[in-house]
C-alpha cells in the first residue's frame, strides 16, 4: 500500500513546501533464545512494524511516526506535518534500489530444535573445562529485517537485511574470586555461519577466557601507548570520529570536519574506511536507512 500511494502523502507533506520529505518504512521479526544451568530459560519471538515520516523545512527536523500504517493515519501525520492539504503529486521512484541479505541457511527456516541443539553444544563445551566453571549462558539471535524508503527527490529504496548473533558469557570460579569471559559472533548471514564458525569454538573462548582471567595480575595505572586492531577499534573510531561525521551535524556547521572534504584531517598513521558493501558484517547495508 504505502509504495502505491507514497506520491500521494509525500504531497500532502511537502504541501506548506520543504527542503525534503521522507516515509520510512520497516516490519522486523526477531526471535531469541537462551540457555541457562543447562535448561532453555527464555524462547522469545516478536514481530514489529512502523513507519516513520520526516520533513525537513527551513533547516528543521519535524517527524511523526505510527505503529499502524493505514492509509488515513499516514495522511494525518503528513497533513500535520506539513499544516496543510497537497496541492499537486510528487513523482516518487524515478530511482529504485533494491537489496537483500544473501543467505544459504535462511533464519526463517530453521527450527527451534536445530536452534536449541546449537546452544547445548556450546553448553558441553564450555563444561568440559572442569569444576571451575559454574555458570554458561549461551543466547541465540537472529533478525529478518524488511526497510522501504521512498523521498521527494523520487527515490525508493528496499532492502531486506537478515542478521544471525551467537554469544556464550562463562563464569568461573577458584572459591576465592569470580571471573567473567565472553565471546560473540554473527553479522549480516544466516544459519550457516555455523558452518564456518562451530557453537563449540565460541563457549571454549569464553571459557579460556574466565579461566584466565582467575589468574590475572591486576593492570598497572599510567599513561601507555595503545594498539587498536582493526576488530577491537570499532567502537573507539565511532565516539572519536563517527559522530562528527553526521552530515546534519556537518550541514549545520557544528562538526570539526565541515568543509573539509578532500582535506587531511588526521595523522598519516591513521586510516579509517567505511565501507558497507562488506559482505556478511553488521554494518554492511544496499541503502543508509539512518540518512
Amino acid at each position: 500500500m504505502i509504495k502505491d500511494r507514497a506520491g500521494t502523502i509525500l504531497s500532502n507533506l511537502m504541501s506548506q513546501g520543504g527542503e525534503y520529505g521522507e516515509i520510512f518504512y520497516e516490519r522486523s521479526r526477531t526471535s531469541r533464545l537462551e540457555l541457562e544451568d543447562r535448561k532453555l530459560t527464555k524462547a522469545l519471538q516478536g514481530y514489529d512494524e512502523g513507519v516513520g515520516i520526516r520533513l525537513i523545512k527551513d533547516g528543521r527536523t519535524f517527524y511523526g511516526y505510527t505503529n499502524e500504517p493505514t492509509l488515513e493515519n499516514l495522511l494525518s501525520i503528513a497533513k500535520t506535518l506539513a499544516r496543510g492539504e497537497g496541492h499537486g503529486p510528487v513523482a516518487v521512484g524515478r530511482r529504485y534500489v533494491e537489496g537483500w541479505t544473501q543467505t544459504t541457511v535462511d533464519p526463517d527456516l530453521v527450527d527451534l530444535e536445530l536452534r536449541a541443539r546449537i546452544l547445548r553444544r556450546a553448553d558441553e563445551r564450555a563444561r568440559s573445562y572442569g569444576d571451575k566453571i559454574k555458570q554458561v549462558l549461551s543466547v541465540l539471535m537472529d533478525r529478518t529485517r524488511e526497510i522501504l524508503v521512498v523521498n521527494s527527490l523520487g527515490e525508493m529504496a528496499e532492502d531486506t537485511q537478515k542478521r544471525v548473533v551467537f554469544s556464550v558469557e562463562v563464569v568461573a570460579s577458584d572459591g576465592n574470586t569470580l571471573q567473567r569471559g565472553y565471546e560473540s559472533v554473527g553479522g549480516k548471514r544466516g544459519f550457516e555461519l555455523f558452518d564456518e564458525i562451530l557453537p563449540e569454538s565460541v563457549a571454549q573462548k569464553a571459557a579460556e577466557r574466565a579461566l584466565l582471567m582467575l589468574s590475572a595480575r591486576p593492570a598497572p595505572a599510567g599513561t601507555f601507548t595503545v594498539l587498536l586492531s582493526s576488530q577491537a577499534g570499532g567502537t573507539m573510531i565511532h565516539e572519536a570520529v563517527g559522530h562528527g561525521l553526521e552530515a546534519d551535524l556537518v550541514q549545520k556547521g557544528l562538526s570539526v570536519y565541515r568543509g573539509k572534504l578532500g582535506e587531511k584531517v588526521a595523522s598519516e598513521l591513521v586510516t579509517v574506511v567505511d565501507d558497507a558493501t562488506l559482505p556478511t558484517h553488521n554494518g554492511s547495508f544496499t541503502v543508509d536507512d539512518e540518512g
